[in-house]
């Protein structure tokens, strides 16, 4: 299986945190771009330690999140169509979230169901040829937050309001018996995708 190329991409997150963004050719079929997902995170996680990680060393936390049963570097990682996204960090708990721009047909359906009170009436200020792109700049900023807290879908999307960006912004995110505070920034990848990274402070389980 031929090496990816991985490419840093710039941030300007106060935080020790790489981020790394990887294309896979078109042709490359659903379940190849997982096995090379899955090949490039260790490939990452190597490079940045100074030793090879091996696939056996990533294991799933009680919340679901996959992560190094050492626990020297936390870790996420979203790919999207034909490219994946990786962030590493030393400090504290990441999310991470890319969305190939695609037509969405229920983004009314899913502005409803998953946005806020103050996100939906940005979104009726939309205008409709830039709606696609605005529902997954916040969707992406949503799933990074909820990743980094090791929620996912199982919190409610709605009620973690950090709007399309780009700007950092701050989310309080009740989970558990503990509220958290996550930052959450979109960074700019090469393909020009909407992205989401989040930093949890605290390693949490």
């Amino acid at each position: 299986m031929a090496r990816l190329q991985l490419h840093p991409v710039p941030h300007v997150i106060p935080h020790e945190l790489s981020l790394l963004w990887v294309e896979f050719a078109p042709e490359t079929s659903y379940r190849l771009r997982r096995e090379l997902c899955r090949e490039a995170l260790l490939g990452a996680l190597s490079s940045e330690l100074g030793r090879p990680v091996a696939d056996s060393e990533i294991i799933v936390g009680t919340t679901g999140k996959p992560r190094l049963g050492s626990g020297e570097i936390a870790f996420n990682l979203s790919h999207s169509g034909h490219e994946a996204l990786i962030g590493i960090g030393t400090v504290g708990e990441i999310g991470v979230d890319v969305e190939t721009v695609r037509p969405i047909p229920e983004a009314d359906a899913l502005v409803a169901e998953y946005c806020g009170p103050s996100e939906r009436e940005i979104w009726l200020r939309t205008a409709p040829v830039q709606r696609e792109r605005w529902l997954l700049q916040c969707w992406t900023r949503k799933e990074a937050c909820l990743k980094s807290i090791g929620a996912g879908l199982f919190h409610p999307p709605a009620t973690v309001e950090v709007g399309p960006g780009p700007e950092p912004a701050v989310a309080r995110i009740g989970f558990g018996a503990a509220v958290r505070e996550v930052e959450v920034f979109s960074p700019v990848l090469p393909s020009g995708s909407p992205a989401a990274v989040a930093v949890l402070d605290g390693r949490n389980d």
